[in-house]
């Protein structure tokens, strides 16, 4: 693992790939709020460990383990449909681009490198929460784990957001929040940056670059100028 004290130096890539809850955009309100929504209803509380289990998988398959977890009646379907009646108006309305992420994206799109979203989030939301914030048109490819039906515990998202964009793993620099996504997106074989990490690493991870936020993110491009 590698924390940057300062802005990293510039590297040589053709495509950044961007999470987007946690990593560009802030939701972790919304959904902390979605969960106690939710599970208040039924008389529960919110277990300490809840988010951080649910964080990695596929819409559907997160609403499978609630149901398990908590030994619900309803199916996975009423889950899926109550969690979208809280969760979007918050993904128009209260979603916001975290600080730094504008001036990166720009920053990008001037250097030539190729822009994707690789998320857990599934489209109607992760649309209009780009759309909302007016970086929508910044993206090359969009991606989403509900294409590869596997959440981010494997690197099926990232691989295909690759073969969307037409570059190779080596080519590619990832942005990712959580310590175990970050993991994953290292076994494609990208460059990977854990961004607004609060919490200490559960585990040294020594081709994880660790940074506070956009600012110490490094200048992308095609090539090294001389």
């Amino acid at each position: 693992m590698k924390v940057q004290a300062e802005r990293a130096a510039p590297i040589v890539a053709k495509a950044v790939i961007f999470d987007m809850d946690g990593t560009i955009i802030d939701t972790l309100q919304i959904w902390g709020d979605v969960d106690r929504k939710f599970l208040s209803k039924r008389g529960l509380p919110v277990p300490p460990d809840y988010l951080k289990s649910i964080s990695l998988m596929s819409f559907d398959c997160a609403a499978q383990y609630t149901r398990e977890r908590f030994s619900l009646n309803e199916s996975v379907e009423d889950i899926l449909n109550e969690w979208i009646e809280f969760a979007e108006h918050e993904y128009v309305n209260s979603a916001k681009l975290f600080p730094h992420v504008l001036e990166y994206l720009d920053e990008l799109k001037k250097s030539g490198v190729k822009i994707a979203l690789a998320t857990a989030a599934i489209k109607r939301f992760y649309e209009k929460a780009l759309s909302a914030n007016g970086i929508l048109s910044y993206f090359d490819v969009l991606c989403s784990v509900e294409e590869v039906g596997v959440g981010k515990t494997e690197p099926a998202v990232y691989l295909l957001t690759m073969k969307k964009l037409g570059v190779e793993p080596h080519e590619c620099v990832i942005f990712e929040d959580v310590e175990q996504a970050a993991i994953t997106a290292v076994k494609t074989g990208a460059k990977v940056y854990l961004v607004h990490s609060k919490n200490p690493l559960e585990q040294e991870h020594e081709n994880i670059n660790v940074i506070e936020d956009f600012r110490q993110a490094p200048l992308v491009q095609l090539t090294i100028d001389s």
